[in-house]
């Protein structure tokens, strides 16, 4: 990470990647907070909006792409932070990365990571993949993740199980914290 210091960052390179992925946390959750906050009415008139934008739906995805940037640059951070002869993480992959930090966590924290790659990558960002592959393997995600299925005869119930809610997300974050304070 010599380009911090030819820039004058005199800082340890994972401390720079860990101060970006808290102000990313941030407005992650300010992000949240909009979409919870039940009254949108202040909110719109400051933006300019008009009162068919559903503030709760027009940022969810970018609140899931901003989180996961969030865990990308801390995932980094962690990199950098344990294997300083790393220079450059060319991937917005978070199980990718989370296998360079050589970082175990359950099944579902791995299936949110996974989400939020997508969301990194493309589903934040575009109304569409590139490849029709790519929403294919977003949806089986997506479901895998966010969607609890249960059989009652010949019925399928589907639920959202909140794990993309930030107390879920922060959970994972808090995870990786305690990692961080070994």
């Amino acid at each position: 990470m010599e380009q911090a210091k030819k820039i004058g960052m005199n800082k340890e390179p994972f401390s720079i990647w860990r101060i970006q992925a808290y102000d990313l946390r941030a407005s992650a959750g300010l992000l949240w907070y909009a979409i919870e906050n039940n009254d949108h009415t202040q909110m719109k008139g400051y933006l300019g909006l008009s009162e068919g934008i559903d503030i709760g739906a027009s940022c969810k995805r970018t609140y899931c792409m901003i989180a996961g940037l969030a865990f990308e640059l801390l995932l980094k951070s962690i990199v950098l932070e344990k294997k300083p002869n790393i220079s450059f993480i060319d991937s917005h992959n978070l199980l990718h990365l989370l296998k360079i930090c050589e970082i175990e966590i359950c099944q579902d924290e791995l299936n949110i990571l996974n989400l939020l790659t997508e969301y990194v990558v493309w589903a934040g960002r575009y109304p569409i993949p590139k490849k029709a592959e790519d929403i294919v393997r977003y949806n089986n995600i997506f479901n895998r993740t966010v969607v609890d299925f249960s059989q009652t005869g010949n019925t399928t119930t589907l639920k959202y199980n909140g794990s993309l809610e930030w107390e879920s997300v922060m959970k994972l974050w808090r995870t990786f914290e305690d990692i961080i304070a070994l």
